[in-house]
């Protein structure tokens, strides 16, 4: 489960306790949390964690296994390496860098002989080793691909000859399967420890909202991330292959055609050659492989080359070279499910162009990377809705997502790859000009009136201003410099039709006034104080329709707080009231404001206010002045005694003295005791006041 930003370490712990789980482990930058419940209870911890407004998100761990096939124990030529152009590139390539590959698999066995030199102790996720030990073989196949030495008169030779390091992550176990848990924890452990590129040689049709989280923040340190289509020889995405900042690999026979086991389809980013490939195995022998892992460590091993190559290459950049030296498969029908086509080592190292390319969000539907076959589709979705065509129901095509700026952007930048291709790349628009943010947007809405968009999101930094969100002139690019500042995350936004707008997100104030996580700012760029909502969570959604909000999202309740007048005040303890409506509030002598019932302190103290001369307020009964004080008394002189009000009367009294002819009761001191019904005399008329004194 994923926990809101700001707890603390007590805090989160009393998290999980409130809900009867245990932790099993933690990854800090991500504030994820893995914890153990009773499998007979998982249903109801899903639905108790989700419901608590301290967890921002939770999911079952899933589990995913390695994508190998069959593993015959014999060395074959390596085919593989000449179809990529390798022998080329080895002859005359001497690396003036350093890269450092991580392989996420089932650790590697570092006694192998062509493997010498070119690990490095890593980690295990699983008992906390090394990474240095493979029960199963498959983590060191894939690194003799990736990285075997070349040139020692044995064995074969890896993609990385070279200046390339290959640092095991240990996440599978000896049958090959894994828990996202231990999956997500070494993403982050490979990034936090100078990853430049990084395997995943395996698969799960299902996808994870932490896991992408982890993926996210290991594209934001530089890394490449590199995983398997898969080997089920369907369309069917593969997570983390299909995954935003995750390039996919399909497997290609020396015919150039796609394996028949091979998956295909939109998450394709490259094919490399996976089909009976030499590379090492365990005990010091050797083997043949088929299957998409060992395509995707070809793509690695060559992702790293190009790093090592060249160190001053971002991310971006490795993909491109990687993309333009593409060489296209056999058959013309498999280019869609191809992505950019077979990788081409040697063109992608005689590429010198430094375009980067980005991954998309979502382009008409169509989620993954830029190939020609994503901007086909893109055009296609796009082009109904341009047309004002119908849909077979006869409602309106949708309309194209709001962040086509963005996704504008990428296709821009990816136009050389499509130069070739008939259909036209998609419309113009002035991308150039507009602002870079530094983390991740969430949100867009566009005031048709006046041509302004607004951006919210996760982003410290938008253009040259910090914040979670502004507007920004769609024609010129410009950010807006008088927006408020948003204390988080923006999830939503809308226009107001008035030149202003409507957000909601994880945000608790603006401009430092008490916002939660809805609010209205108004075209001059000030808060609305006449709308204030507040929702008990996250608000993901908003929707406007001439004076009315629509909200949705995660939370359970929205309550409304009316604007006040300029001379009210609002109670800190019962903040929907104002201090004179307030039925706890007091004040002190002179009208002066006395908040400390409020502060929750009058149960604890009591402020005794100073009176005129002649009257003065009883400390047990505040409210009461002596002389209307039922339990207050006069000692003799008409001298103040008030230890009845100070609670002494029950322990010791004073008998007052009384007329000649009458003598007051101790334990009924308002009668005298002739009159005193439970009063005895003794024989010869002695005073007898045992009862009165029980």
């Amino acid at each position: 489960m994923k926990l809101v930003d700001g707890l603390s370490p007590a805090a989160q712990a009393a998290v999980i306790a409130r809900h009867g789980a245990a932790e099993q482990s933690a990854v800090a930058p991500l504030r994820l949390h893995v914890v153990e419940v009773p499998a007979a209870d998982l249903s109801q911890a899903l639905q108790a964690f989700g419901a608590d407004p301290q967890v921002e998100s939770v999911e079952a761990v899933k589990t995913r296994r390695a994508e190998w096939l069959s593993n015959d124990a014999c060395v074959a030529d390596q085919w593989s390496l000449a179809r990529i152009g390798w022998p080329a590139v080895y002859s005359t390539l001497t690396p003036t860098g350093t890269a450092t590959v991580a392989l996420l698999d089932t650790g590697v066995e570092d006694t192998h002989p062509d493997l010498e030199g070119h690990l490095r102790p890593g980690t295990s996720l699983l008992d906390g080793g090394d990474g240095l030990t493979d029960p199963a073989g498959h983590g060191t196949q894939l690194a003799g691909l990736l990285a075997a030495v070349a040139d020692n008169q044995q064995g074969i030779a890896g993609v990385a000859f070279s200046g390339v390091t290959v640092l095991p992550v240990t996440v599978l176990d000896a049958a090959g399967v894994g828990q996202d848990s231990a999956i997500i924890a070494g993403i982050v452990w490979a990034a936090d420890h100078g990853a430049d590129v990084i395997l995943m040689g395996f698969g799960n049709p299902d996808d994870s909202a932490h896991l992408q989280d982890a993926i996210d923040y290991a594209w934001s340190k530089g890394a490449v991330l590199v995983a398997v289509a898969g080997n089920a020889g369907a369309t069917t995405p593969s997570y983390p292959a299909a995954n935003r900042a995750v390039i996919g690999i399909a497997a290609s026979d020396q015919a150039d055609r796609l394996a028949d086991f091979s998956s295909r389809g939109g998450a394709i980013f490259l094919a490399a050659p996976g089909t009976e490939l030499a590379t090492t195995d365990r005990q010091g022998g050797y083997c043949t492989v088929s299957g998409t892992s060992p395509a995707a460590a070809l793509v690695a091993g060559a992702a790293a080359l190009l790093k090592a190559a060249e160190p001053t290459l971002t991310n971006g950049q490795v993909l491109g070279r990687l993309a333009r030296g593409a060489a296209p498969v056999a058959d013309p029908q498999e280019a869609p499910d191809a992505g950019f086509g077979r990788v081409d080592l040697a063109a992608a190292l005689a590429d010198t162009g430094t375009d980067e390319l980005a991954p998309l969000e979502a382009l008409a539907g169509v989620y993954g990377w830029p190939t020609p076959a994503a901007l086909a589709a893109a055009e296609e979705a796009a082009a109904p809705a341009a047309a004002g065509a119908t849909d077979p129901a006869g409602g309106p095509a949708p309309l194209a997502p709001a962040d086509t700026p963005t996704d504008t952007r990428a296709a821009a930048q990816s136009a050389d790859y499509t130069a070739a291709s008939s259909d036209p790349v998609l419309p113009d628009a002035p991308v150039d000009n507009f602002p870079v943010t530094d983390g991740q947007v969430n949100a867009a809405a566009v005031d048709s009136a006046t041509g302004i968009t607004y951006i919210g999101g996760e982003f410290g930094m938008v253009g040259p201003y910090t914040g979670h969100g502004t507007p920004i002139d769609t024609a010129t690019g410009q950010v807006s410099a008088t927006f408020p500042t948003i204390s988080g995350t923006i999830y939503s936004a809308a226009a107001d039709g008035d030149g202003g707008w409507y957000i909601g997100g994880a945000f608790t104030s603006i401009n430092g006034v008490a916002r939660d996580h809805v609010a209205h700012i108004k075209s001059d760029g000030t808060l609305d104080a006449a709308w204030a909502p507040s929702a008990s969570y996250i608000v993901r959604a908003l929707a406007v329709s001439g004076q009315i909000v629509y909200a949705g999202g995660d939370f359970l309740t929205i309550k409304w707080h009316a604007a006040q007048p300029s001379g009210g005040h609002r109670c800190r303890r019962h903040p929907h009231r104002l201090e004179p409506q307030c039925q706890r509030q007091r004040h002190g002598p002179g009208g002066e404001r006395d908040d400390r019932l409020r502060r929750g302190l009058f149960h604890q103290r009591r402020r005794h206010h100073a009176q005129s001369t002649r009257r003065h307020r009883y400390r047990r009964h505040p409210r009461r002045l002596e002389p209307q004080c039922q339990q207050h008394r006069q000692c003799p002189g008409d001298e103040r005694d008030e230890r009845r009000c100070r609670g002494l009367f029950q322990h010791h009294r004073r008998h007052h003295p009384q007329p000649s002819g009458g003598h007051r009761c101790r334990r009924h001191p308002h009668r005298l005791e002739p009159q005193c019904q439970q009063h005895r005399q003794r024989p010869g008329g002695e005073r007898d006041d045992r009862l009165c004194r029980g």
